[in-house]
């Protein structure tokens, strides 16, 4: 029952977010619109940030196991890629509420913990000389992460050949 109950919050939260924008979100107006109590939200998460926290771990785990599902290491990155830029709208939509700081670190470290998983999924770093391999993780992660930033419909357009090339530079093929 916990779950379920866990599941409501998370989706009252959601639709107030994204349906409703809310900017100013509090505990009141989650527990009015999935109609239970003020105790039963707490007894579940402590505040709003660990809801949000506990909403994206739902959701990076979902985006891992897609992304494991591609064949190889480009299809994988080309998924994890499709993936953040299909939630540029809902993580700008989070940065626009009273969370923006807890959301921005959240979402980065989701995530980041899911770019090196599949790196080391993909068996692509030395995973023996740990410094060395968060170096990698890092300088590839902020490398993928500006590029999704910085998306063009140039882009979009040649999105085959661009994942092609980035997963060449982090394979060192």
């Amino acid at each position: 029952m916990a779950l379920d109950t866990k599941e409501i919050i998370a989706d009252a939260t959601k639709k107030l977010l994204f349906e409703k924008k809310v900017k100013k979100l509090t505990v009141k107006d989650i527990v009015e619109e999935c109609h239970i109590t003020r105790q039963s939200f707490y007894y579940h998460f402590s505040g709003i940030p660990k809801l949000i926290e506990w909403i994206l771990q739902q959701h990076n785990a979902q985006i891992f196991e897609e992304c494991l599902r591609q064949a190889d290491f480009e299809g994988q990155l080309r998924c994890f890629i499709l993936i953040a830029l299909n939630a540029r709208p809902s993580i700008m939509r989070g940065l626009q509420t009273n969370y923006k700081e807890e959301f921005q670190r959240i979402i980065f470290n989701n995530l980041h913990d899911t770019f090196a998983r599949l790196l080391e999924s993909a068996d692509i770093i030395d995973k023996n000389d740990t410094y060395e391999k968060n170096a990698v993780i890092e300088y590839h992660f902020f490398a993928v992460m500006e590029t999704i930033r910085l998306w063009s419909d140039e882009d979009t357009k040649n999105i085959d050949k661009l994942v092609h090339i980035i997963a060449c530079i982090i394979t060192g093929k």
